[in-house]
């Protein structure tokens, strides 16, 4: 085997980001009578100042860094009135911030692959991007929360989240003297053993670069809705039945760049609507179990119809077909699922405890799907049914 150590191989895969967290925040509560009933809650606003230097390496080991710096003024409110007895409406409304993970900070190429096989597509590059926003949002949150009997609830939500960036995942296809420089690519090159690795090289074949960009933003909106209780009212065993039950429908549209070459080429980047990935547009969740004091059962159920994970396929400057990096302006996505899964518990003694685990009983394979309109299978798996017997001794 080859068993030499190169720095130049693994130079991109170095880096380091340092971010500097600065916050404040202050906080009203209350609790009051209106109309002679409760009202709750608390007012507040937090400041927040982000610092984020980066450092890494380009593939000749030359040092290469990045920096940001923003600050974030995060008001918020919670009420909550009690309408009736046992009878909740709340109301929330908050400037919302999430940092990006760090790395996605990198300064520099964080990751080459090359393929060894013959192929002439399927290399990768991933890239890092110092400048990255954090998401961003206002979250308005309105809620009737109904708690009839003990341990059992009815409630009715709506929201709606006006986000104005978000980090967005942008893949396009291009030669790697976009992104690096002779002397890397030929660093690169030197550092391969295998010749079909390579002659892709040599050849300038494409690789897809994916690195995240800085998206305008949209809206989420929806209304949510809860049931659960246990059954107490029932006859004989059946009093120790208990239901939950959970459906969520939600629609949103959000600002997606296709163009992402434009923003290098110091031109403003074209935009496109899409939905929120990686979200389905309606979602039921359904539990029923048994519990006394020895032995417990629960079977659940979850169903989401079909969502899309990735807007646009490609992100490019022109057809498919009219250069080598095409906007492909269409979705990937998931298909439909329903999912079973059961367990049941016994208690011997307080020494001893039998459990039975049953996943995914409706042998629900994965099903991935590129193109909506003309779909195309991309990927299709089947883990099959999973049965786990245990026992647990406590001494």
């Amino acid at each position: 085997g080859d068993w030499r150590l190169s720095y130049l191989a693994s130079a991109a895969n170095r880096y380091s980001v340092d971010e500097k967290d600065t916050g404040a925040y202050v906080q009203f509560d209350f609790d009051t009578q209106l109309f002679g009933r409760e009202l709750r809650g608390n007012v507040g606003t937090r400041y927040a100042l982000t610092e984020v230097e980066s450092d890494g390496l380009t593939n000749t080991s030359r040092p290469i860094s990045g920096s940001n710096k923003y600050h974030d003024i995060l008001p918020s409110m919670n009420v909550a009135y009690e309408v009736y007895d046992n009878m909740l409406l709340r109301f929330g409304a908050a400037k919302v911030m999430a940092r990006p993970l760090l790395g996605n900070l990198a300064p520099n190429v964080t990751a080459i692959s090359v393929p060894s096989n013959g192929a002439t597509v399927g290399g990768s590059l991933t890239v890092g991007n110092p400048k990255l926003d954090p998401f961003r949002a206002t979250n308005l949150d309105l809620s009737l929360e109904w708690y009839f009997a003990q341990g059992a609830l009815v409630s009715v939500a709506v929201f709606n989240k006006d986000i104005s960036s978000f980090p967005q995942t942008l893949v396009s296809s291009t030669s790697l003297s976009s992104f690096l420089d002779a002397d890397a690519i030929a660093a690169l090159r030197a550092a391969q053993t295998n010749p079909l690795a390579i002659a892709y090289i040599d050849s300038n074949n494409p690789f897809d670069v994916r690195q995240f960009g800085n998206a305008p933003g949209g809206y989420i909106r929806g209304v949510e809705f809860n049931y659960q209780q246990n059954l107490t009212f029932l006859p004989w065993y059946f009093k120790n039945l208990g239901v939950q039950f959970n459906a969520t429908h939600l629609e949103s549209e959000l600002e997606y760049i296709v163009t992402p070459a434009n923003a290098r080429l110091g031109q403003a980047a074209v935009t496109a609507k899409g939905p929120f990935t990686g979200a389905s547009p309606d979602a039921f969740n359904f539990t029923v179990y048994y519990e006394v004091d020895k032995f417990s059962a629960r079977l659940s159920s979850a169903y989401r119809t079909k969502y899309r994970t990735q807007y646009p396929i490609a992100t490019g400057t022109c057809d498919p077909g009219f250069c080598d990096s095409p906007l492909v302006n269409d979705f990937l996505g998931n298909s439909s699922t329903f999912n079973l899964d059961g367990s049941m518990t016994y208690k011997v003694n307080k020494y001893m405890t039998f459990s039975l685990e049953a996943l995914n009983l409706t042998n629900q394979a994965e099903n991935r799907w590129a193109y909506e309109n003309d779909p195309v299978v991309t990927r299709y798996a089947a883990v099959g049914r999973s049965i786990f017997a245990g026992v647990r001794f406590v001494y």
